[in-house]
């Protein structure tokens, strides 16, 4: 988002499915995917800006559309890892010991609810050539047999290949 003015706005980021009533002073951003980053940059032009930048700064709040209203104290962050993911095998060793079939079939799955950014086409056109069908899972033994012997490589070639890249642009 470019710049938006000089006063206080507020902003929901809705993601998709989700339908319900946003308080009033409240616009909705649609968001792609069911998890989003925000990059929030606040312009200075030196030192002497750093006050009030600072002041900005402390301004900016994420708060839970369950929270709106209340009293700016969020609760605490929890976490509790899911017992079937391996938490110790850093990530790409695990992508890299992934049979083709298994990584296409995760990425099918990944890919229903975050939807690749159109940028993404070569590299999803690139992944078809393989046998994969955008958001489809993997079916390895239904490809005719070159179909197969291209994935069976791009497996074995491991991370030299650039698999999917997702970007969110505004």
């Amino acid at each position: 988002m470019a710049t938006t003015g000089t006063g206080e706005q507020h902003y929901a980021l809705i993601p998709p499915g989700w339908s319900g009533l946003l308080p009033g002073g409240v616009a909705a951003l649609a968001a792609p995917t069911p998890t989003v980053w925000i990059i929030g940059r606040t312009q200075t032009n030196g030192p002497a800006d750093y006050a009030a930048v600072h002041q900005v700064q402390a301004g900016f709040a994420a708060t839970p559309l369950t929270r709106w209203g209340q009293p700016s104290a969020p609760p605490p962050p929890s976490f509790e890892a899911d017992p079937a993911v391996d938490m110790t095998t850093p990530p790409l060793e695990q992508v890299e010991a992934m049979p083709a079939t298994g990584f296409f079939t995760l990425a099918a799955e990944l890919l229903k609810a975050h939807p690749p950014h159109p940028t993404d086409s070569s590299v999803l056109n690139r992944i078809a050539r393989v046998g994969r069908a955008r958001r489809q899972p993997a079916r390895g033994r239904h490809l005719p047999a070159p179909r197969r012997r291209r994935r069976r490589r791009a497996g074995e070639r491991g991370s030299r290949l650039p698999v999917l890249t997702c970007t969110i642009s505004t």
